[in-house]
This record gives structure tokens, C-alpha cells and sequence, in this order.
């Protein structure tokens, strides 16, 4: 959570951790399970500890490749390592970004906590919890029966599905076109100007006072007072096209 207020900016968290939350209080989640590490995931924690406190602040790909080029550990099984140094305070997950070609990409880098990474708490890895395993089960495709026709059945024609509801084209191209304009000359992913989902609701609803425009979802003080007033030239200039 704290990773995400920091990546959109907001200057108004004071970034304390809640005490309360799964993140916080892993045991007393009910919607995750953890587990002990196996022996090879603690040898794989161990790993990561050295690598650190040779070259600290290294990226998870970096890690990936130079601590597990024999291919012992995937990205997915050092991603669940990391999580639990990090629960167990030994480690801290950062956001960060570089640029290519014009784009800005995010990564994650680690860094030792505390006292040199020394385990606050005992480690422990995130388990797949029981109802999504049990789900999992569920959907699995039956074995076939020896002798089972394997003819699919032809599903019956199904009604030609409706257009969606016609919105205002005009402006909601004009909004496309202003966010992509906007998102370029601030060197940002264009959802960071508008959501999709804010954009097509300014089209449909044409807000033309400030009141209008923040009950808009998505819409906040910070936007508008941004972009309030390009927003808002938009709608007039479109009239009711």
C-alpha cells in the first residue's frame, strides 16, 4: 500500500504502517495463508542476504539473474521469498523507474533492514489459501471416459448482441486526444492523466461546474484543479455534439 501511495504521488500519507492489516498481521489474516519455508527456500533467502550485503539496493531481476543463473529459482519463487524477508523485516522492497525510449518502466529494488537483515520475525511464505486451492480443484476438466464421444456439441445461435449505448463521440475523442497530448508533454502513462473510466463518464455526463466534474468517479481536487479548465474548454467547445 505504502509502495502504491508513494508511486501516485499522494504527499498527504503518513506512511506508518496500520498494525491491523494482512501485510501487518499475516497470522491473523483470514483471506491469506503462510506457511514454513522449505529447505530450499530458506537456502534461497540466505542467498538473497548475501547478494545484498555485497552490493545492497539491487533490482528483483538483477537478483534473479546473477544470484539464480543455474535456474534453481524462478521469478515467481523469488517473488515469495522477497515477500517473506520483507514480512520478516530482513528486507524492504522498493519501487523505482527508469526510462526507455521515451516510457518510463517500474521495477522493484531490495534493500537490507534494520540490522543488516538480521529476521525481526521467524520467515514465512505466502501459501495459496484454501478456497482458491479448493476452487483450483473444482475447474479442473474431468478425465475423459474410455469411449467418450469427443463430438463437440454445437451451441445454439445466440442473439446478435446490442450496440453499446452511443456516448458522445465528439468529445470523448477530443478528451482521448488532449489526454494523449497532456500525457506525452508530462512523459506519464496516459490512465495517470484520466482512467479510462473517468474519461468515458466526462463524455457522457459533460460536467460544466466544478461540483459536476468532482462527482465524476475518479475525479479528485488535485485533477481538477490541473485540469479542471482544459477539461471543461472541451465540453464547451464540443456544445451538444
Amino acid at each position: 500500500m505504502l509502495q502504491l501511495v508513494a508511486h501516485f504521488g499522494d504527499q498527504n500519507d503518513v506512511a506508518i504502517a496500520c498494525g491491523t492489516c494482512d501485510v501487518c498481521q499475516p497470522a491473523a489474516s483470514i483471506a491469506l495463508s503462510f506457511r514454513t519455508p522449505s529447505a530450499a527456500e530458506r537456502g534461497a533467502a540466505s542467498a538473497v542476504l548475501d547478494a545484498l550485503h555485497e552490493r545492497d539496493g539491487r533490482s528483483v531481476g538483477q537478483l534473479l539473474r546473477e544470484v539464480f543463473d543455474d535456474g534453481s529459482l524462478d521469478r515467481r519463487g523469488l517473488d515469495h521469498v522477497l515477500g517473506a524477508l520483507a514480512r520478516a523485516g530482513s528486507v524492504q522492497l522498493v519501487m523505482d523507474e527508469f526510462e526507455k525510449d521515451g516510457k518510463r518502466i517500474p521495477f522493484q529494488k531490495v534493500w537490507l533492514a534494520r540490522a543488516g537483515g538480521i529476521p525481526v520475525t521467524p520467515l514465512r511464505v505466502l501459501a495459496t489459501p484454501p478456497h482458491k486451492r479448493a476452487a483450483s480443484e473444482r475447474t479442473k476438466p474431468a478425465a475423459k471416459r474410455k469411449g467418450a464421444s469427443t463430438t463437440k456439441r454445437r451451441e445454439p445461435a445466440s442473439a446478435p448482441r446490442s450496440k453499446p449505448e452511443a456516448t458522445s463521440g465528439t468529445l470523448e475523442a477530443a478528451l482521448r486526444a488532449w489526454r494523449l497530448a497532456e500525457a506525452k508533454k508530462r512523459r506519464v502513462p496516459a490512465f495517470r492523466i484520466l482512467t479510462e473510466r473517468t474519461l468515458v463518464e466526462i463524455a457522457r455526463s459533460r460536467p460544466t461546474s466544478d461540483a459536476e466534474l468532482l462527482a465524476v468517479s475518479g475525479m479528485g481536487p488535485a485533477l481538477l484543479g490541473k485540469y479542471g479548465a482544459s477539461i471543461f474548454a472541451l465540453v464547451r467547445d464540443r456544445g451538444a455534439s
